[in-house]
């Protein structure tokens, strides 16, 4: 009779320590769960487009539509600084832009993109409508939205003399399963207000990589 007790007694023993040590392994996962949780964080996301550019692996939020894209790649050619941002000079009006190729964060659909700043270095009221045109290697030709009553694009307005703003303006891709691995960039000169007459010239950016 004895020998029973002790042995349901050591049986009970026994099975109190396992569960205590799958107690025990159980929280251990639950740690490990959350560390690893931290790890994943997601990517930085930034609403600058300069920023979007030369940080590369980051999620630019946009904040007019709510959309997100990431860079699938930077054209770039000679002329193009270390990031792929092209500064050109159009008569005191300077465009410093890079054009990617992106990818929406959310649907995967890809688009052609320019990014960057534009500066008024002029005494007059130079007015960028946002006339930008992509020609593609696969044979596309592509425009971003543009006009006066764009919104969402901030490089898009009537500069007054000596002012800057930074923007961006995408457009999706017609052909999802061609991705471009070369484009030419024409950049339609911007309007002088003062004198209700162009300013500059036409500008194309060729055999961008």
């Amino acid at each position: 009779m004895k020998k029973l007790i002790i042995g349901s007694l050591a049986c009970s023993l026994m099975l109190t320590g396992c569960g205590s040590k799958d107690s025990n392994n159980a929280g251990n996962d639950d740690v490990k769960t959350e560390e690893k949780a931290i790890g994943q964080a997601g990517p930085t996301v930034v609403t600058d487009p300069i920023e979007f550019i030369t940080m590369k692996d980051v999620v630019l939020n946009d904040t007019e539509s709510g959309a997100s894209y990431k860079i699938v790649k930077v054209f770039k050619n000679n002329s193009s600084d270390k990031d792929g941002f092209n500064n050109i000079d159009n008569d005191g009006f300077v465009n410093n832009l890079a054009f990617a190729l992106v990818q929406n964060t959310e649907d995967n659909t890809l688009g052609l993109g320019y990014f960057g700043e534009m500066r008024n270095n002029t005494e007059k009221h130079i007015e960028f409508l946002g006339g930008i045109e992509f020609t593609t290697n696969t044979g596309e030709q592509l425009r971003p939205e543009g006009g006066v009553f764009t919104q969402g694009n901030k490089l898009i307005k009537d500069y007054n003399p000596n002012v800057k703003s930074k923007g961006f303006g995408i457009v999706p891709l017609e052909y999802q399963d061609e991705k471009p691995s070369s484009i030419d960039v024409l950049i339609e000169q911007p309007h002088n207000n003062d004198d209700t007459d162009t300013w500059g010239e036409d500008v194309t950016i060729k055999d961008l990589k």
